[in-house]
């Protein structure tokens, strides 16, 4: 069962290096992403509200640590990932279903910026980073 736990620690990994893209290609101008898809995207986000760039930030760097933690199969990188997906999902949730006024929860999607193919709750990195933390606490005992 160790296994589970490196494919969980992996997908949790490449989740959250996927996500960091987008708010550092934001802060430090660096042109991975075509600039007028990302300006339509998530520019106007980071002008209006920059907290969501640094939320991102954050919940992606959870997220890396846990699929780290998890390739070393520790069960606590599972928790990390579960903490930054779900943190993903219900700011989405909450944006949708609540109002405007939560913007500073918006997921950042590079899958997103880059093909213009999201889905309508969730983004594609949250499902994986969601899927590597359960991976990783279904992967059996320290």
């Amino acid at each position: 069962m160790g296994a589970l736990k490196i494919v969980g620690g992996i997908f949790s990994l490449v989740g959250g290096v996927l996500v960091l893209l987008v708010p550092l290609a934001i802060l430090l101008n660096i042109p991975l992403f075509d600039p007028t898809m990302l300006a339509m995207t998530y520019g106007g986000i980071h002008a209006v509200v920059p907290l969501a760039t640094y939320i991102n930030i954050i919940l992606a760097a959870l997220a890396i640590v846990g699929g780290i933690l998890g390739m070393a199969k520790k069960r606590a990188g599972g928790a990390l990932s579960l903490v930054a997906a779900i943190v993903w999902m219900l700011g989405m949730i909450l944006i949708t279903f609540v109002g405007i006024s939560l913007i500073m929860l918006t997921p950042y999607s590079a899958l997103l910026v880059w093909t213009g193919i999201g889905l309508w709750l969730f983004t594609i990195e949250s499902i994986v980073v969601l899927l590597g933390g359960i991976f990783i606490l279904a992967g059996g005992s320290d």
